[in-house]
């Protein structure tokens, strides 16, 4: 964790991390950082993170692995929040796989504030309570190819997608796999293309 820590707070503002293939195991949470650590106003670096090979989600080489303690609260693998848990990101994550310690862990695999104009291809989350949380507004972000697996949530939102737009996802062994807007009433616009519900107990639950 520390090593990736640091690659991400050295790395400039528009940067591809590209990771080689294999296991990185972790065993804290790794904080996606601000353009200007030192302001607690500045908006979170933009990246790109990048896995070493174009594969199937089944078959992704590079692994980010917790492996720490379970917390007695809710804690991220990977915080996309910022140093102040507030912020909003824009980023892609592309040919990953994340594993956690379980689903009745208190582990979420990929914790956002907002999330805007994303794009998440070919990663895999597993093994996690949520496999991927939104809490605010995750405007016109893509989900292509993306599997979560083994999680309590599979993917859980609190508020509007807006024009998110899922392809080809699939979601297995998860207790629910969609939680689309538990928190607000109303939505712009969620759109799923051939997306696959396998041994979940509620594929998609909504307010």
């Amino acid at each position: 964790s520390p090593l990736i820590q640091n690659a991400l707070n050295a790395i400039p503002n528009g940067s591809i991390l590209i990771f080689g293939p294999g296991t990185y195991n972790c065993k804290q949470t790794i904080v996606i950082p601000e353009i200007m650590p030192d302001d607690p106003e500045s908006n979170l670096k933009r990246f790109t993170l990048q896995g070493s090979a174009k594969m199937l989600t089944q078959m992704a080489s590079t692994i980010l692995k917790y492996n720490g303690p379970n917390p007695s609260t809710l804690t991220p693998f990977i915080d996309f929040r910022g140093s102040t848990s507030n912020k909003r990101a824009y980023v892609v994550i592309r040919d990953m796989k994340f594993v956690g310690i379980g689903k009745n862990s208190n582990i979420v695999g990929l914790w956002f504030n907002e999330c805007t104009f994303s794009s998440f291809i070919g990663i895999v989350v597993s093994s996690f309570k949520y496999g991927i949380q939104i809490h605010g507004g995750y405007w016109c972000c893509r989900f292509i190819a993306v599997q979560c697996a083994y999680c309590q949530y599979g993917i859980k939102t609190s508020n509007y997608a807006n024009g998110t737009a899922l392809y080809y996802c699939d979601f297995f062994e998860c207790d629910i796999g969609f939680g689309h807007s538990l928190s607000t009433y109303w939505d712009a616009g969620i759109y799923f293309n051939s997306c696959y519900f396998q041994g979940v107990n509620t594929a998609i639950e909504s307010s």
